[in-house]
Order: C-alpha cells, then sequence, then structure tokens
C-alpha cells in the first residue's frame, strides 16, 4: 500500500480544525476562511469582539511573514477586529517562559505513526502583542 506522508500543508489545514474546534470550545463563534484566502484564515466573534486569525503550525518553531502581518493589522483595522496569530507549536522548554503567551493547554498530536510530540496553540494579539484571555 502506497500511503502520502503527513504533508507540512495539511498539517496546515488541521492546525486551522483544531484552533476552531478550541475555541468553539471556549463559546467562541467560528468561521474558517474558504481555502485560507485573505489575510485571516479563521474569524472569531464573542459578544463584541470580532477576531481576525492567522494560523501557523510547525513542528518546528512556526515563521510568519512581515508581509502576511500587515494585510492582517489592515484588513482587521478596516474592520473593527483585533488581528491575532494563533500557533499551534510543539511545546519547548524556553518558550514556556515567555510573558506573552496565552494559552497553555496541550494538544497531543501524533505527526509520524512512531512519533508523539506535545503541542500547544499560542495566541497573540499583533497591535500590541499584548497576552489575551481566550
Amino acid at each position: 500500500m502506497n500511503k502520502k506522508p503527513y504533508s507540512p500543508s495539511q498539517f496546515g489545514k488541521d492546525a486551522e480544525f483544531i484552533i476552531a474546534l478550541y475555541l468553539l470550545s471556549k463559546g467562541w463563534d467560528v468561521k474558517l476562511s474558504r481555502g485560507s484566502r485573505g489575510p485571516a484564515d479563521l474569524m472569531a466573534k464573542k459578544d463584541l469582539i470580532l477576531l481576525y486569525i492567522q494560523i501557523k503550525a510547525s513542528s518546528k518553531l512556526p515563521r510568519i511573514k512581515g508581509s502576511t502581518i500587515t494585510k492582517l493589522k489592515n484588513k482587521s483595522i478596516t474592520d473593527g477586529a483585533v488581528p491575532v496569530v494563533a500557533t499551534l507549536q510543539p511545546i519547548f522548554p524556553c518558550v514556556n517562559s515567555v510573558k506573552n503567551i496565552i494559552n497553555t493547554d496541550t494538544i497531543n498530536l501524533s505527526i509520524k505513526k512512531k512519533d508523539k510530540m506535545n503541542f500547544n496553540i499560542y495566541f497573540y494579539d499583533l497591535l500590541d502583542w499584548s497576552n489575551m484571555n481566550l
């Protein structure tokens, strides 16, 4: 049987669903962007707060381009939303000491059949990199 390896793009798509499910479990209304078009991968609304969220996922430290941040900020400001970057990434001992990390809920995912890694979801407010209570 010829099975395709788990690709980075599939991991990114799965991360969008994982983060959307996490936010739904916290009482947010969530809408995924079709085909990840535009600056936000998903929109989340709770009470009067609207979040435009760009999701980055990696089995290493995720990367985001400066132009992506600029587009997300500009679209958010235009629409009255808060620009947010959410990352799904492995737990690294030095990362847990950073003060701007929002959430420390651990998610266990299997990247390869034999390898298991612990992942966290982190939320960053792009306007001032302040803590968010999601």
